[in-house]
C-alpha cells in the first residue's frame, strides 16, 4: 500500500514522494524535530515544538468566541469549573447570610447524665431486686442487677416522677438528684446526697466487691458552683475552704454569688 509521506532531501528541500509506507520510517521522520536539524536546513516547513510539550488551551479568543456577545456567557461561566454554588443570588447578599442564625442552646451537666426515677426505685423495691437498707450509689445499681451496664460519664440523675407512689426511707448518694426528688425522699425520713465523680472515679465503679474505693477528686471550676447548692443537697455545701487553697492552681476566684448559679 503506497501512501504519502514527507522525506528530508539532501538539499534540505521538502517534497512528496510516493514510497512504500514502513513503520520505521514514518517513525524516523517523526521524530526528527527541528532542533536535531543545522542551523542552514531550518525553515519555516519544519518547525516543530519540544518534544512533551502540553498545549494550553485559551478561552475566549479567534473568531467564533462570541467576545461581543452576551456577557452572561463569558468569565466565570466559560471555564472548566465555572459553576456557581446552591445558594447564588446573582451577586447580592444570600438569604442564608442575612437571615439570623440559631445558636444552639448549651447542654446542662445534669442532662447529660442517665435519667432513674423515684418510680423506678418502688418498683425495683416491690420485685425483691432493691435493699432498702444498702446506700444507693452507681455502684450498688450495678452489682446488684438493676443497671445492665454502668451510663456513660457524667453518672446517674434521680429525678421526683413516680413520686405519688414512693414510701420508701433510703439513703441516695448518687451523681445528680433533681430539687423536687430530694424533698421527697426527706419526708419520707431518708438522706440523700448529690456526689460528683471524675470519669476515673466513676468508673472505677465496676471493680470487683472486694477492691478498695478510689479517692474521689474535686470537680473542676465550671461545676464546682453546682454541687455547692443545698437545694440538691451537694456534697460541697459549706465546704468552700476546700477551694482557697486551689485558686492559684486553677486560677479560678472563687466568690459567695457563684453558689447562686444553677
Amino acid at each position: 500500500m503506497f501512501r504519502l509521506a514527507r522525506v528530508l532531501c539532501e538539499t534540505a528541500k521538502t517534497h512528496f514522494v510516493p514510497v512504500l509506507y514502513s513503520p520505521r520510517i514514518a517513525e524516523k521522520v517523526r521524530n526528527r524535530t527541528s532542533h536535531m536539524l543545522p542551523v542552514e536546513d531550518i525553515h519555516l516547513g519544519n518547525l516543530v515544538g519540544n518534544q512533551g510539550r502540553r498545549k494550553k488551551r485559551r478561552y475566549g479568543v479567534g473568531k467564533s468566541s462570541a467576545r461581543a456577545g452576551p456577557l452572561g456567557g463569558h468569565g466565570r461561566m466559560i471555564r472548566k469549573l465555572g459553576y456557581r454554588h446552591r445558594s447564588f443570588e446573582g451577586g447580592q447578599m444570600p438569604l442564608v447570610k442575612r437571615l439570623p442564625k440559631i445558636v444552639p442552646q448549651p447542654i446542662f451537666f445534669e442532662e447529660q447524665m442517665k435519667e432513674i426515677t423515684l418510680g423506678d426505685l418502688q418498683a425495683w423495691a416491690d420485685q425483691g431486686r432493691l435493699d432498702p437498707t444498702q446506700v444507693i450509689t452507681p455502684r450498688y445499681l450495678l452489682l446488684s442487677g438493676m443497671l445492665h451496664a454502668l451510663p456513660k460519664w457524667p453518672g446517674i440523675r434521680l429525678t421526683a416522677h413516680g413520686y405519688a407512689i414512693f414510701n420508701l426511707k433510703l439513703d441516695v448518694r448518687l451523681n445528680w438528684v433533681d430539687e423536687e426528688a430530694v424533698s421527697v425522699i426527706r419526708a419520707r425520713g431518708g438522706t440523700v446526697l448529690s456526689v460528683y465523680m471524675d470519669p476515673a472515679t466513676y468508673f472505677y465503679q465496676k471493680r470487683p466487691a472486694n477492691d478498695p474505693d478510689l479517692v474521689p477528686k474535686l470537680p473542676p471550676p465550671q461545676i464546682w458552683a453546682r454541687y455547692t447548692r443545698p437545694e440538691i443537697a451537694g456534697y460541697l455545701v459549706g465546704r468552700e475552704d476546700l477551694f482557697q487553697a486551689l485558686q492559684k492552681s486553677y486560677r479560678f476566684q472563687w466568690t459567695p454569688a457563684l453558689t447562686q448559679q444553677k
